[in-house]
């Protein structure tokens, strides 16, 4: 603890004159502490400070773990070097201000929808990143919170629906929700019937209910729009990948905000990939070949993008490249876990893997992390 907090004061001592004393923790991750702090001129931020050698031993830890599979696991090794290149760059946090900027740039397009952090470069070092504070709630507290309203609105649990959804999923069963437009219908009536209420409240609590018992107001409770949501996010990171170039390698569902304003909230752009526009074009080629079911043209399109294995199995390069780049379902991991499916089963047949192109690493590094 005396460690953090003097890491914490060397890396203000430089930048304590430009704050008032509205800074508290919200969170701590995997290499450093987040605060929330107040500028003297009235700016809300995020501050993102580092923890002491904590580059010092991850860079350790990793160099220990790829020497042990280099004698004992040797088709593990292209994964954890491209895990350690990767993750090497988050300790510069300099370097992940310059990518919120250009990530600011590229999602101009959808600025109505969408917003990144602005980094206050001149406050930002290497082991402290300053940028603008997005208010909201993380992407999955927010579904979770709507989904509990359902819930109770159904008289069950969270807790039961996840545990049916889940059952059925394992059954092959496939539900299909609500449309974009049909949620948007739903959420058109919730304000209505909100209008029509409140304006008979008013009405009686003006003329009748002023000599009896008043008429409460409705407060509209709207739905949230998972299938907008969903499509949008698709839709932005699409653009990232295939337009721009330069994308999240980390776009789990923790640095995905919902925000007060209605917008979607990009957020930690330590772990960001450029590829070049041939790289793009092959990986739209995959993309479409797996949506058509071709297995001819994915086999070689992939073989293309650099996935070879030393038997040259089309089955172990047409599957990896569909949970890869397509869906993870019980289906296609034939019914086991996430998890299990890439560490023993594909890696097992995979004897010798020689060259991985850049979108698969990271793809393959956000199963990977986020697999239960």
């Amino acid at each position: 603890l005396s460690a953090c907090v003097s890491c914490f004061l060397s890396s203000f001592c430089k930048l304590i004159v430009e704050y008032c004393v509205c800074v508290h923790l919200i969170g701590a991750a995997s290499i450093g502490q987040v605060h929330r702090a107040r500028l003297f001129d009235g700016t809300e931020v995020v501050v993102k400070v580092k923890f002491p050698s904590v580059e010092r031993l991850f860079d350790g830890d990793m160099q220990t773990i790829t020497d042990f599979c280099e004698l004992a696991q040797p088709e593990q090794v292209p994964f954890l070097k491209e895990i350690r290149k990767q993750f090497m760059t988050e300790f510069d946090y300099v370097h992940e201000a310059h990518n919120l900027q250009q990530a600011r740039k590229n999602m101009m397009k959808f600025s109505s929808e969408v917003e990144v952090p602005s980094p206050i470069m001149h406050l930002c070092t290497r082991d402290v990143l300053v940028m603008t504070y997005l208010p909201g709630v993380k992407l999955v507290d927010g579904i979770k919170n709507y989904m509990s309203r359902v819930a109770k609105i159904r008289n069950t649990t969270l807790e039961e629906m996840q545990e049916e959804r889940r059952r059925k999923m394992e059954q092959g069963i496939v539900e299909r929700g609500p449309s974009v437009e049909m949620m948007r219908f739903y959420t058109f009536m919730e304000y209505t019937n909100a209008y029509v209420h409140n304006t008979l409240a008013l009405l009686y609590n003006c003329t009748a209910g002023l000599v009896t018992s008043p008429m409460d107001y409705k407060q509209p409770e709207p739905p949230l729009n998972i299938p907008y949501i969903l499509d949008k996010l698709v839709e932005v990171h699409g653009h990232q990948i295939f337009v721009d170039g330069f994308f999240n390698g980390d776009p789990h569902p923790g640095n995905i905000l919902l925000l007060d304003n209605g917008k979607l909230g990009l957020i930690d752009f330590g772990q960001v990939k450029s590829i070049t526009p041939l790289q793009r074009l092959e990986l739209a080629a995959l993309v479409l070949a797996i949506g058509k079911e071709d297995e001819d043209a994915v086999f070689d399109l992939h073989a293309k993008m650099g996935f070879k294995t030393t038997q040259d199995s089309k089955y172990v390069s047409v599957q990896t490249a569909t949970i890869a780049f397509d869906r993870d379902d019980r289906i296609t991991t034939e019914g086991m876990n996430l998890q299990v499916c890439i560490c023993e089963y594909i890696c097992e047949c995979i004897v010798c893997v020689f060259v991985f192109s850049k979108v698969f690493c990271v793809t393959f590094i956000s199963l990977l992390c986020s697999a239960k």
